[in-house]
């Protein structure tokens, strides 16, 4: 009787270690179903983002960051490409794209909240037309300055003249 019972401990420690697997992995996938950048855009998320918002023939994106959480990018994009800065934002109810090119842009200004849990810093991007807009990247203090000093560095290349 004891060996059954050894037994049936040895399989249920089995099946318990199988479910711990497989609950850390359904985890890992939750925590980084939404995390996607520029060296993770696969051809068929520029595809999507393409629909969103047409990229011209030479432009590229240069650096982008998604803030949906697990929406991802379908939801959400924050993107720097050679040509513009642009934020989108799909969910169903709210749909807005944001976008200016550098000859558009007349300020940058770069709105830190890193010390906010619960806000994204951003790129505050204002326009000769009086608009304003946001391109959020929630990320790091390093990944956060990158997007600045690169949308800035753009900017600065458009502005020479």
């Amino acid at each position: 009787m004891e060996s059954k019972w050894g037994c049936l401990t040895l399989m249920n420690k089995s099946l318990c270690n199988k479910n711990l697997l497989l609950l850390l992995g359904m985890v890992v996938a939750l925590v980084s179903c939404g995390s996607k950048n520029e060296a993770t855009l696969t051809m068929k998320d520029i595809a999507y983002i393409n629909t969103i918002i047409p990229l011209e023939k030479d432009e590229q994106i240069q650096l982008f960051e998604t803030n949906a959480g697990f929406g991802g990018l379908r939801v959400a994009g924050n993107l720097i490409t050679n040509q513009r800065l642009v934020h989108y934002w799909q969910d169903g109810r709210d749909e807005k794209v944001q976008a200016a090119t550098y000859d558009e842009i007349d300020a940058l200004k770069l709105i830190d909240r890193r010390a906010m849990d619960t806000y994204a810093s951003y790129i505050q991007v204002y326009c000769s037309d009086q608009s304003v807009f946001k391109v959020y990247v929630d990320a790091d203090s390093t990944r956060l300055m990158h997007f600045f000093d690169q949308a800035q560095a753009n900017w600065l290349e458009h502005h020479q003249d």
